[in-house]
This record gives C-alpha cells, sequence and structure tokens, in this order.
C-alpha cells in the first residue's frame, strides 16, 4: 500500500485515506447501487476519462463538483492495472509531500 494511509469504512463502504484526507472510496455495497470506485484524477484527466468511456465512468454525487471522479467496477472485463494506476494517481494528489517522498526516495 501507500505511505500513511489509512482504511475506514464510512456509511459500509471502504475509503482510503492517506493523512485523514480520502483519496479512493468502494460504493456500491451499503446502498445496493453498482459496485464502483470513487477516487481524484490528475487535473483534466476526468473530462477526457467520462467523454472517452461514458459506459464506465461518471460523475459521483456530492464529491463530483470538487473534482471527483467515478469507474463502475461491474464491467465484465476490467482492467486491474488501469485501476492501481487511478488509485496510485489519486493517491499522488491527496498526499502530503513527505509521503510521496516516502514512495519515491529517489526524488528527494
Amino acid at each position: 500500500m501507500f505511505p500513511e494511509t489509512a482504511e475506514r469504512v464510512s456509511f459500509g463502504d471502504p475509503n482510503w485515506t492517506v493523512n485523514g484526507k480520502r483519496f479512493a472510496a468502494q460504493k456500491g455495497n451499503y446502498e445496493g447501487g453498482r459496485p464502483s470506485l470513487w477516487f481524484k484524477p490528475a487535473a483534466g484527466e476526468r473530462e477526457v476519462l467520462v467523454a472517452s468511456a461514458p459506459d464506465r465512468f461518471f460523475i459521483p454525487p456530492y464529491v463530483g463538483v470538487k473534482g471527483w471522479l467515478a469507474m463502475y467496477l461491474d464491467a465484465r472485463k476490467l482492467d486491474w492495472s488501469e485501476v492501481e494506476e487511478l488509485v496510485e494517481d489519486s493517491y499522488r494528489n491527496i498526499a502530503p509531500k513527505r509521503a510521496l517522498k516516502i514512495l519515491d526516495p529517489r526524488s528527494r
């Protein structure tokens, strides 16, 4: 996992935080909706992903206005390397510099 992260349950769904700030959440367990992963992508990436694959990506309620994006996890063929990349990008967007230095020790 990433430095300084923790997992907590919020409204029945797992959320992952770094230094107390959420960088990813898995939704759809508690409310019975479609399983999805919510994350905060790099600037400009959100619009590109939604436009290129609106059947897989959507602007989530509540946090969408703050730049968050979500992807459905119930696709027939889910690209887990893409999921990993999106979660790492979200972590890097939220994490404090000291945590990023632990993640990338050569960038000091």
